[in-house]
């Protein structure tokens, strides 16, 4: 004979379960955009910024994998833009510019971390590889395949590393 549970029980269930499904967008999270110290997030150039201010490794996740910035009073079933930063902006001012251009746009939207450095190294990074360039282009590519298009805005320097992006996807194409 089965037994049905009681109302308090069914809360406490669905209160398990919500915190079941809370915790596994962030279990795959390498790190809390608000947990980075300015030094730290050089670490993170590259790395994928989820609307809930996690980390991702490009290496195992696209952007179609990581939680967007959704708008505010708003719902969209469209695919994520990309936003790539300007220098020296650092992930937590990152995800605050992916909310007011997910609120401008109607949009959702997923960062591509073009981390805050400091002089000479700001500078290195636009003369040789970039990972924020790597984690572009592979983006690029995979919409392309699809046959999907890919919605790009950037800022500042994130224009240089959103132009070498597009370039090489030219190429390859």
């Amino acid at each position: 004979m089965r037994k049905e549970l009681s109302p308090s029980w069914q809360t406490c269930l669905l209160i398990f379960c919500s915190f079941l499904t809370s915790y596994q967008v962030h279990a795959d999270c390498d790190v809390m955009a608000a947990d980075l110290s300015f030094e730290e997030d050089a670490l993170y150039d590259g790395y994928l910024l989820g609307g809930n201010g996690c980390l991702y490794d490009p290496v195992q996740f696209t952007i179609d994998d990581v939680p967007p910035m959704l708008p505010e009073n708003a719902t969209t079933d469209a695919k994520a833009s990309v936003f790539i930063n300007g220098s020296a902006v650092i992930a937590m001012v990152h995800l605050n510019e992916m909310q007011d251009i997910a609120n401008g746009s109607g949009l959702p939207v997923v960062g591509i971390r073009n981390s805050a450095r400091n002089g000479i190294k700001e500078i290195t990074k636009l003369l040789h590889r970039s990972a924020t360039t790597k984690t572009l282009l592979k983006n690029i590519m995979k919409r392309i395949t699809l046959g999907e298009r890919i919605r790009i805005v950037s800022a500042s320097q994130g224009t240089f590393f959103t132009s070498r992006a597009l370039l090489k996807a030219q190429y390859r194409i």
